[in-house]
This record gives structure tokens, sequence and C-alpha cells, in this order.
């Protein structure tokens, strides 16, 4: 078994491979994934990046493997996940995915060492500091006190928001917009 402060396992061809079909299936399903040009943020190889989104969907993974294909292409890009839903989809351990027992001590020590492993590597970490899914309209916004604690430790690291909003319009399908927020 894996020790927590390893790296999570990510095959890299099995990750482009998802990564296409996410693409393709995004395709049939949505009329259009747009991102707000302000803000966009530029991928730094090597630089550890956390990425905080809002989790609105289940739809999410999907996106973020197009959306960090598209802008921060080369980067190792990994994601925590609750570890009861990774241990009924199974096929995202192999994808950079590590499970997290959520609202445990044992959860928070997974959580912090698995994140520190993938910061000092230069990866690139994507969070749902809400910790569930949530409307994006909710406010105010909490986050759980991981994300805190791993910015704490990491003052390197650029934290970056990212909104993701899944919405109809004029279309027969909806739409995804995204909007990077400025790096801090």
């Amino acid at each position: 078994q894996r020790q927590p402060d390893s790296l999570p396992l990510a095959l890299p061809w099995l990750l482009a491979w998802f990564t296409g079909y996410s693409r393709r299936y995004l395709r049939r399903h949505f009329h259009s994934v747009r991102v707000s040009r302000r803000g966009t943020p530029r991928a730094v190889p090597g630089s550890p990046l956390v990425l905080m989104m809002n989790h609105a969907s289940w739809w999410d993974p999907l996106v973020c493997l197009v959306v960090g294909d598209r802008f921060f292409s080369g980067q190792s890009i990994y994601a925590p996940i609750d570890a009861r839903a990774l241990e009924r989809y199974r096929f995202f351990r192999k994808l950079g995915l590590f499970g997290v027992e959520q609202h445990t001590r044992r959860g928070a020590v997974q959580f912090l060492r698995t994140s520190e492993a993938v910061l000092a590597s230069g990866g690139m970490l994507w969070v749902t500091p809400q910790g569930r899914f949530t409307d994006p309209r909710v406010r105010p916004v909490r986050f759980e006190a991981g994300l805190g604690h791993l910015a704490a430790r990491h003052p390197a690291a650029r934290f970056v928001p990212l909104a993701i909003e899944y919405g109809f319009t004029t279309e027969k399908l909806p739409g995804i917009s995204l909007a990077f927020g400025i790096p801090v």
C-alpha cells in the first residue's frame, strides 16, 4: 500500500487517453466551454501550484482534465477526493487522485502529507476547499481548514481561484463558464 506522503499514482498514457475521452464527452453534452480571458494563469513548470475551485457538479473532474490540458500542459496534476468516492470509482486512482477521509483527523493528515508531497515535487494540486458539492451561488462560501494549513506550510506555492458555472442560455445544451482569479 502507498505511503500517505508519497505522490499518488498517475499513469501518463491513461491520463492522456481519459483527457481525450473527457474532451469528446464534454463536446457531446455541452454547447460550449468558455473561459474568461481576465486572469488566465500562466503555467510555470516545476513551480508548485494549487487550483482552488468550487465543486458544483460531478462534471468537474472532466472539466478539470480538459482545462488542465489546455492551460497547464506538461504539469503533473493531482487532486484529493473523498475516500468513499474513490472506493466507488477506483479508476481515478490511476489518474493522480488520492483518497481523503473527510472530517477526521486521519483524513486531515492524509490530505496534508500527500498535498505537501505534490507541491514539493513542483506538481499542481486541484482542490475543492468547500469539500463537497455546493451550488456556486450559496453565500457565505465556507472552506474546510486544510487549505489554510497547506498555504501556511507552503508559502512559495501559488494559489489560484477558479470558478465554474454550468448553465443554460439560448442553446439546447448547457454551457460551461470558467473564470480564474488572481493568483495568491
